[in-house]
């Protein structure tokens, strides 16, 4: 008798579990241990504006025998997504390769994770979705391991539970960055940038002793940095047809440091990190005495250079 009662009740919800006759998904789920940013070595350049990502794959293997229909999310801690090194972040943003829109969550168990994606995976079936890591250009951030811990979770859209999960590690090597360029000059004639350097011609016109010209520099740098001077002509300008048999002496300085170029590059050392905005630096020459000099062009060539600490 009480196994008729509940067959007859079975029968009676027939209707109803029809609807829910897909047993819960038994899925594999696989993704890298480790997502590098351009990878390990070639690692992220806060001053390239150029944008660029970092694919990689994530593995779905239906164990069962039935369909599985569910949701791939992927989530981060808490508040805003940031790889971090000793409480600096560097932001980045997680999408499927094909698209631009975010696949990120924060961390929770909510069963509806906005920017999951669907997955529908046949009996005994396998897949590979295709995600980019992307890390916007122009973050000025100290050099070092970047890393942030996100968790892939695949949810059943029958049980509304994570049914798979596992953790992929997200990295970004920031390499030791500095660059240094002409800013402005009243007297600069104009700059002309050829392979990744920047010549500006210092026009002192009519050459009178205590003359003074005078180039802002921008010093941009992740880390310390220092700024390297050197003068072809040993700190002198020298005839253009007379060479070094006329020739007129001049002062240089950098900020408040004065240059003594006779002695080969001159180091200095900047004030640490700028921001992405960079820092402004001054480099000004002043006539010595001209004496009896003959009339004509004199001229120098003067190298600056940056390097990160």
């Amino acid at each position: 008798m009480r196994l008729l009662t509940r067959l007859s009740v079975m029968m009676a919800a027939g209707a109803l579990l029809a609807g829910t006759a897909i047993a819960e998904c038994d899925v594999d789920l696989s993704a890298p241990s480790q997502v590098w940013f351009s990878g390990e070595s070639n690692g992220y350049d806060g001053l390239d504006s150029t944008r660029f990502e970092t694919r990689f794959s994530v593995q779905l293997t239906n164990k069962s025998d039935g369909p599985c229909r569910g949701r791939l999310s992927f989530q981060h801690p808490t508040g805003q997504a940031g790889l971090e090194l000793d409480g600096n972040e560097l932001a980045y943003s997680l999408s499927q390769s094909n698209s631009r829109t975010s696949v990120l969550d924060i961390e929770t168990n909510n069963t509806a994770p906005a920017n999951a994606i669907p997955i529908f995976l046949g009996p005994n079936q396998r897949a590979s979705r295709s995600f980019s890591l992307s890390i916007p250009p122009r973050q000025l951030r100290p050099s070092g391991v970047y890393t942030e811990a996100v968790l892939v979770r695949l949810f059943d859209d029958e049980t509304n539970e994570s049914v798979a999960e596992t953790t992929a590690l997200l990295a970004a090597n920031v390499r030791p960055q500095a660059s240094i360029l002409v800013y402005d000059g009243p007297l600069a004639r104009g700059a002309i940038t050829s392979g990744g350097s920047q010549h500006r011609i210092v026009d002192l016109g009519n050459l009178e002793e205590g003359d003074e010209a005078s180039v802002n520099l921008l010093v941009q740098s992740n880390d310390g940095f220092d700024v390297i001077v050197n003068s072809h002509n040993a700190g002198y300008l020298v005839h253009d047809v007379f060479g070094a048999d006329q020739r007129i002496a001049y002062s240089a300085f950098l900020d408040r440091h004065a240059l003594h170029l006779s002695g080969g590059d001159i180091r200095i050392a900047g004030k640490g990190p700028t921001a992405i905005s960079g820092s402004v630096m001054n480099f000004r020459v002043r006539i010595g005495k001209v004496g009896t000099a003959r009339a004509g062009r004199y001229e120098d060539l003067i190298t600056i250079s940056v390097l990160p600490d």
